[in-house]
């Protein structure tokens, strides 16, 4: 969706996909919980691998393998797709040769090959995020990657929202007008209560990864900026 000149949000891999052939910036939105997993491991290693399936996880020689399919830790992984559960290693990962792989994260990531640039955003890395892309010369895609439910995707509200505060504070600092008829806002402290507006959502989200959400959600706590290139996120 063109939301003003030079700026996207689309959903999903295949969102991705399709933004990578822009030749802009693919900016990669999992807030629940690869996103943050990315901040919290780059806190203590230089790079990490992010990989589509638990068999190539599974076939590089890594150190520590982290991730989850459809909410849950693989066989033979170390690490479930946690930042909490990282942070708690802390400097035990130091040094460490590290392996992602999630259901929808890693992914958007992957199909973001083609893209000039591609970094991992979140509410923690919010301004970080839109210092970079408000000086990008190019087009800025926005890409909120949802969940999956029986292989099928889905828009979930912590993606979707994350994507549409970063557009409209992008919009702040520019000229451009608003092309698209959504309701974007600029205040972040409102953005936890706009995700959980829906009491069956956060039922559900809260019973699933109750540790993990008040870090996800915590506004600026980061200042890391992931990039995705040639094979591993780093920090740029």
């Amino acid at each position: 969706m063109k939301i003003a000149e030079d700026l996207y949000i689309e959903n999903f891999a295949s969102g991705a996909q399709i933004s990578a052939k822009r030749d802009g910036l693919n900016i990669i939105i999992d807030t629940f919980r690869a996103s943050n997993t990315i901040l919290a491991l780059l806190n203590h290693v230089d790079e990490v691998i992010p990989v589509s399936t638990v068999k190539e996880a599974l076939d590089i020689d890594a150190d520590i393998r982290v991730g989850e399919v459809r909410g849950k830790l693989p066989e033979g992984f170390d690490v479930d797709n946690s930042p909490t559960t990282i942070e708690k290693l802390g400097k035990q990962l130091v040094g460490k040769k590290v392996v992602l792989r999630s259901t929808n994260g890693t992914q958007g990531l992957l199909q973001s090959q083609g893209a000039r640039v591609t970094i991992v955003a979140s509410p923690r890395n919010l301004t970080a995020t839109v210092d970079f892309a408000s000086q990008f010369q190019g087009e800025v895609n926005l890409v909120a990657m949802g969940s999956a439910i029986s292989g099928f995707p889905i828009p979930v509200p912590e993606d979707t929202l994350t994507a549409e505060l970063i557009a409209s504070l992008l919009l702040r600092r520019s000229n451009k007008t608003q092309t698209a008829k959504i309701d974007l806002f600029s205040d972040p402290s409102i953005l936890e209560s706009r995700i959980f507006t829906d009491i069956e959502y956060k039922s559900a989200k809260m019973s699933a990864i109750p540790k993990d959400i008040p870090y996800c959600l915590a506004v600026d706590r980061s200042t890391v900026l992931p990039v995705f290139e040639n094979g591993s996120i780093k920090r740029l």
